[in-house]
C-alpha cells in the first residue's frame, strides 16, 4: 500500500488512501466547481460515490464528471477541455488508478490550473 503523501509544486497533487470524507474540504480550498475524473464505472457504481456526491452537494460543490475507460489519449484530453471550456473549472479531482490520475493531470495542465 502506498503511504499518504502530497506534492506542493504546481499542480497540487494529493494522494491519500481511505480518506474520501476529507475531499470536500480539500476541494473547497480551490473553489466550488470541479471536474471529477474517474475510471470506467467501479467508483461511480459504489456507495462511496453516492456518499461523496452527496457531500459535494451539501458543501455547494458543483461537479462535472468524465470517465476514463482505459489509457488516456490526447484526444480524450482535447475533447474534455473543449467540452468544458465555457465552465469555470477550479479544480480537477481524479479518483482511481494510473490512467485516471494521468488524465486528470493532463486536463488540469490544459486548463492551466494550479
Amino acid at each position: 500500500m502506498v503511504k499518504d503523501f502530497q506534492l506542493t509544486r504546481l499542480p497540487f497533487i494529493y494522494f491519500k488512501t481511505g480518506k474520501l470524507a476529507e475531499l470536500p474540504g480539500i476541494v473547497k480550498r480551490f473553489g466550488n466547481t470541479i471536474l471529477l475524473v474517474t475510471g470506467k464505472s467501479s467508483f461511480m457504481n459504489s456507495q462511496h460515490a453516492v456518499h461523496l456526491l452527496e457531500e459535494f452537494r451539501e458543501n455547494d460543490i458543483t461537479f462535472h464528471h468524465i470517465s476514463v475507460p482505459g489509457e488516456p489519449s490526447p484526444g480524450l484530453v482535447d475533447q474534455t477541455t473543449e467540452r468544458f471550456k465555457h465552465v469555470q473549472i477550479e479544480a480537477v479531482v481524479g479518483i482511481g488508478g494510473g490512467s485516471v490520475i494521468d488524465a486528470g493531470k493532463a486536463i488540469s495542465a490544459v486548463f492551466g490550473l494550479s
